[in-house]
């Protein structure tokens, strides 16, 4: 029988986060009236109502460091229970302007709720009604921002005093894995400041997590738009403009109908901007490449695997995978089979890559090849019936060569193989591989396939390219009933990791 791992070969992409934290803007002082060429004036300070004055008074003493956090908010409460009355907006902006620092310091404390009573921030008009604090400072900081232009500064830095640390949760929680109180958290950071990359590129992170690849293009494009030109963020556009060519290339690749031939086009040029960006970085020309030879322009890609396969030392397991797959795709078999072992010297035990390489040898009748690539795909891979199926076709192509108790042997060992791949009790998939440096995420499901509830225990090892286990993770304990699925998640940090395998799982 004849075979091709191609349809069963998955592959990851790493996303580049933004893992560190973000700084604050100071916040700005109002432009004094003796300043030259400056423009109009920013006449915040210029309030010097008995309302404004205590309200400066309570925000000086809330933002001294020495300040405990009991105080602080005792503190803002009076702040906004003296600047929350009735006033003139007209006339009054410096009213606004502390108003919504009050607010907005009130959103920067971590154990502060953003939703209640209006009396628990302070104000003393109806008390018992429901306030969201950073969308009222959101109004009134738009409210000065639009009435009176030449106060944006001092108005953008004051959002910042909340945009800061609501992001930098975001990124905490994105960087952890916690998928839905990162989006939530940016969300909040979104709704205070849209002028920074930061919180878009946490939004895209979990889209990416999420595989919800048409809404991470929608935030990456908002990373690359918002970074503009600023040096401050070459480092996280760079990283917006590759994980942006990716999701293209993926939607792309997954498209069948007429709107594949213009997603391909797309992909292919946000690839030649990522490339004209960044000349010397291998990943970019590995996926242009890749996404001209999708859109059928087979030169190039040939191009690319020729020099591949001369400096293998250039390229990363990833990228000769990638490259790998798109040979196949594109009917290249010789190509695309040295391409895998090329990547498999770097990570011998990438699971797909040996289902592929297998079913080459297998169909070629290289046993010298097959065997050693296929046992290392079982021990890697134990829960996967298919795999028992090409460890049963290496033992049907020895048997027919041999005699006597070999040929016996083999043939046990084949009876066994096609046991397991006809009647597996259950079969583990895994659907997702992230590598990220020394973190490594995967994400899969484990089926019962018998009738009678059962739970599993999946333990998984972290590799070297040695094979050597740097360190394990268990998956909780799974109940799954009967005929039914689990999915799972498991993810690990250790130095040197490139590859994973599991325990059986029976």
């Amino acid at each position: 029988m004849t075979a091709s791992g191609l349809s069963r070969f998955r592959m990851a992409f790493i996303v580049l986060c933004a893992s560190t934290s973000v700084v604050a803007a100071p916040v700005a002082s109002a432009q004094k009236k003796g300043d030259k060429n400056s423009g109009p004036v920013c006449a915040v300070d210029n309030d010097n109502g008995a309302e404004a004055l205590s309200g400066r008074l309570f925000l000086a003493r809330a933002t001294d460091p020495k300040t405990s956090v009991e105080d602080r908010s005792k503190t803002l409460r009076q702040a906004v229970g003296t600047l929350g009355g009735n006033y003139d907006r007209n006339k009054d902006i410096g009213r606004d302007y502390l108003l919504g620092e009050a607010l907005v310091l009130f959103a920067a404390e971590p154990a502060t709720p953003l939703v209640g009573p209006r009396s628990t921030y302070g104000f003393k008009d109806n008390p018992a009604g429901t306030i969201d604090v950073l969308a009222t400072a959101d109004t009134i900081l738009t409210l000065l921002e639009t009435t009176h232009p030449e106060c944006a500064s001092q108005a953008s830095a004051v959002r910042q005093q909340a945009y800061v640390p609501l992001v930098n949760a975001s990124i905490g929680a994105l960087n952890a894995g916690l998928m839905d109180s990162a989006n939530a958290t940016a969300q909040r950071a979104l709704l205070i400041y849209k002028k920074s990359p930061y919180v878009y590129n946490v939004l895209a992170g979990v889209a990416v997590k999420k595989a919800d690849y048409a809404t991470a293009q929608q935030d990456y494009r908002q990373v690359i738009a918002v970074a503009g030109n600023d040096t401050l963020y070459k480092k996280l556009k760079v990283g917006a403009m590759y994980n942006l060519a990716v999701v293209t290339t993926s939607l792309a690749d997954a498209d069948t109908g007429s709107s594949k031939k213009a997603k391909s086009d797309s992909a292919v040029q946000l690839w030649k901007d990522y490339v004209a960006a960044n000349p010397g970085d291998p990943n970019g020309q590995a996926g242009l490449t890749n996404a001209l030879q999708s859109s059928g322009d087979t030169a190039a890609a040939g191009q690319l695997y020729t020099d591949m396969l001369a400096n293998p030392q250039k390229y990363t397991d990833i990228q000769m995978f990638q490259s790998a797959v798109a040979a196949a795709r594109a009917n290249r078999q010789s190509d695309a089979l040295k391409l895998f072992e090329a990547g498999l010297v770097k990570n011998p035990f990438y699971n797909q890559a040996l289902v592929y390489v297998s079913n080459e040898y297998f169909n070629a009748g290289q046993l010298d090849k097959l065997f050693p690539a296929v046992r290392r795909l079982v021990d890697v891979d134990p829960a996967d019936s298919d795999n028992y199926r090409l460890l049963a076709g290496a033992y049907q192509i020895r048997a027919k060569a041999e005699a006597g108790a070999a040929q016996k042997a083999d043939r046990d060992s084949l009876v066994a193989a096609l046991t397991k791949w006809k009647h597996p009790t259950s079969q583990v998939s895994v659907s997702r591989v992230l590598h990220d440096g020394d973190k490594m995420q995967i994400s899969g499901k484990i089926q019962n396939l018998t009738t009678a509830s059962k739970t599993y225990n999946i333990k998984f090892q972290f590799l070297d390219v040695t094979g050597k286990v740097l360190g394990s993770q268990d998956v909780p304990p799974l109940t799954v009933a009967g005929g039914a699925s689990q999915p799972f998640d498991v993810s690990a940090t250790v130095p040197g990791v490139i590859a994973y395998k599991y325990l059986p799982v029976e």
